[in-house]
């Protein structure tokens, strides 16, 4: 790797990840019958405590049918999110679990319904200790809708046209939205060919912490640079892209069906027939694409379904296409939850041969904020493939190898 690509001392790693904390599981039901497609919209999710004798009881419940994509792992219990169909295959593999949160949908909007001077304050408050006046609290449970994160990339252009471009597409979403970019450098509008660092979140519509995270630093670098020497030096010597929003069409979905925040839609809005819609966008890289039924799901209807083909969505090929005209060589996808840092190999229990860059890089960018590192198996505890971190990093032939990682944010969706 190019140490070179990041300033040298320790602290900017925490620079780096400073959105990682800014806090203002996943379901899988399988193809049984066109009834289940028509349900997929309006499936429950509960929050769930499962109780295991070790880690490969995880594996065990996922091969068992069990989906879930997020989990919060401790010694001898596991905590993530479940659909009422999901919980049907629950009962029946006799491990014993406790339902922590029954209706999380209901539970979101409810701890959502804050008053305007409740709002301000604490508006007021999050400004106070991070010293960041630009980031503003969204209109969605707190988070940002769609257009108010356009309103922001808009805002930060006019603010500080020296350090950040204009918005650019970088490819249309299946239901024709434009994927949006900002760089942020010191020449925003000129290639200086310095090394390229890229930021993305919300490949999957209900993880809106991963893009507060993006949006957050963002204005940290803006409003701190001049000021603080190592931002000043990261703006000054590096090209810094950022895209916030991936799945835009899910993303707007979750807004229409819950305007205060909670949705739980995850795959983009393709229609796959029978009145199954989505595909997941990180199961669809090229990469080890459908490389087993575990870390990816040939059926519409699973919320990991992979689609029919390799970079078959449009979004992914916006970003495929988007990397392959960059020389980016870190990148950070972020997602929630878990508090975790998550590297290569998803697809296998296999470290890369690029393994002890890796590990220190995770030990050093994880040193403030605590968060557990590793591959997919050591982590979640389950394959995962067909993902931008080994598509990012693994595929060398018509691009070079990215150092690719994903932060997962945060204790649950939308907290």
């Amino acid at each position: 790797m190019n140490w070179d690509v990041l300033p040298s001392s320790k602290r900017c790693f925490r620079i780096i990840f400073a959105g990682l904390k800014v806090s203002l599981l996943l379901v899988a039901f399988h193809f049984i019958s066109p009834a289940v497609f028509a349900q997929e919209s309006q499936m429950k999710y509960s929050e769930v405590k499962i109780n295991i004798n070790s880690r490969e009881d995880i594996l065990d419940l996922r091969n068992a049918g069990l989906q879930f994509d997020h989990i919060q792992y401790h010694q001898d219990y596991f905590q993530t999110v479940l659909s009422s169909r999901d919980m049907e295959i629950l009962k029946s593999t006799g491990y014993t679990y406790e339902v922590v949160i029954e209706d999380l949908s209901a539970y979101y909007a409810e701890r959502n319904r804050i008053s305007a001077a409740e709002k301000r304050a604490l508006q007021r408050e999050m400004k106070e200790t991070f010293n960041i006046t630009g980031f503003e609290f969204g209109s969605m449970g707190g988070y940002y809708t769609f257009a108010e994160v356009l309103t922001e990339l808009d805002s930060m252009r006019m603010v500080y046209p020296n350090l950040v471009t204009a918005k650019q597409s970088i490819g249309t979403s299946i239901e024709g939205r434009d994927i949006w970019m900002v760089k942020i450098s010191d020449n925003p509008d000129v290639n200086e060919g310095e090394p390229e660092i890229l930021y993305n979140a919300l490949h999957h519509a209900r993880e809106p912490q991963g893009m507060a995270a993006v949006i957050y630093f963002m204005y940290y670098l803006l409003e701190n640079y001049g000021t603080d020497p190592e931002v000043t030096f990261l703006v000054n010597n590096r090209e810094l892209y950022f895209v916030p929003v991936l799945n835009p069409d899910g993303y707007v979905y979750n807004e229409q069906t819950n305007p205060n925040g909670g949705g739980m839609w995850r795959k983009n809005r393709r229609n796959n027939g029978g009145g199954s819609y989505g595909v997941d966008l990180n199961r669809n890289y090229g990469y080890q694409w459908g490389y087993d039924n575990s870390g990816s799901s040939p059926y519409p209807s699973d919320p990991t379904y992979r689609g029919t083909a390799p970079f078959s969505e449009p979004e992914i090929q916006a970003i495929r296409d988007f990397c392959l005209n960059h020389d980016f060589q870190l990148a950070l996808n972020y997602h929630t939850y878990g508090d975790y840092l998550i590297y290569p190999w998803g697809y296998i229990n296999a470290l890369t041969p690029d393994s002890a860059t890796y590990i220190a890089l995770a030990d050093t960018m994880t040193m403030y904020n605590n968060y557990t590192y590793g591959t997919g198996f050591q982590t979640v505890g389950y394959p995962v493939n067909g993902d931008s971190d080994d598509w990012m990093y693994g595929e060398q032939t018509s691009k070079d190898k990215m150092f690719s990682m994903t932060p997962e944010v945060g204790y649950s969706f939308w907290p």
